[in-house]
């Protein structure tokens, strides 16, 4: 039993964060994977794996064990949008990444094929710094991904968390940037969560109202108050 225990936990390493990945077909698989890859592929206990799911999915690894209570569980609504800001150290990115966890754990159907782990619910967390840091990175001639593959890697996702909306500098490319990611999400109506120091109002004269108009319509607004807690 020990040394299958240890084969599982080896197995369950290999999760892959990248959509598409290539499934080895059956004459890859040894005996011993196809085993433990029966006992797995209906009953893969995400609970006990979820938060090296959400680190592979982009949360950092301090706002890993951020959790709702039951009472929270109940009343949370894991189909809509949420737009959480507050001042500094009000727990608005451990807030939004206990709310992704609850989403994963209710939207998913996970089994494995092979070493693969698949029907993990499609959402993940980006820092508005790492967007555009990316697409910066993107216009150098060595880059392995354009301009278009990362906003599409951004816009694309069932689900996602947008970490410190309106921290970055104003520029008209940052604006258009910005504008092109959370309008692509809006009109095809994927669940976005949002963090930012600002209210909608300051989020408007910061940005631009295209932008804090668009949060509006996608988004439930929610204030978070309090001491900083950091």
């Amino acid at each position: 039993m020990e040394k299958v225990e240890n084969v599982v936990k080896s197995v369950v390493q290999d999760l892959s964060p990248n959509p598409g990945s290539t499934i080895k077909n059956d004459q890859e698989t040894s005996p011993v994977e196809t085993t433990v890859n029966l006992l797995l592929a209906s009953d893969y206990d995400l609970p006990s794996q979820i938060e090296f799911v959400l680190s592979r999915r982009g949360v950092p690894k301090e706002f890993l064990p951020y959790t709702m209570n039951e009472k929270q569980k109940k009343t949370f609504d894991v189909s809509i949008g949420y737009y959480l800001h507050g001042p500094v150290g009000t727990r608005k990115t451990g807030t939004a990444v206990a709310m992704m966890r609850e989403i994963i754990l209710r939207k998913s159907n996970p089994y494995k094929i092979d070493t693969m782990v698949r029907g993990i619910y499609d959402a993940w967390f980006f820092s508005v710094t790492d967007i555009l840091g990316r697409i910066k990175a993107s216009f150098k001639k060595e880059a392995l991904e354009s301009e278009a593959d990362v906003i599409d890697r951004v816009s694309s996702p069932e689900m996602i968390v947008i970490d410190d909306l309106g921290t970055e500098k104003v520029t008209d490319w940052t604006l258009q940037t910005l504008y092109t990611i959370i309008d692509i999400r809006s009109r095809t109506q994927r669940q976005t969560i949002i963090t930012s120091n600002l209210g909608l109002e300051a989020m408007g004269h910061h940005m631009n109202d295209r932008i804090s108009s668009r949060i509006r319509g996608m988004c439930k607004i929610i204030s978070m108050t309090g001491r900083d807690q950091r």
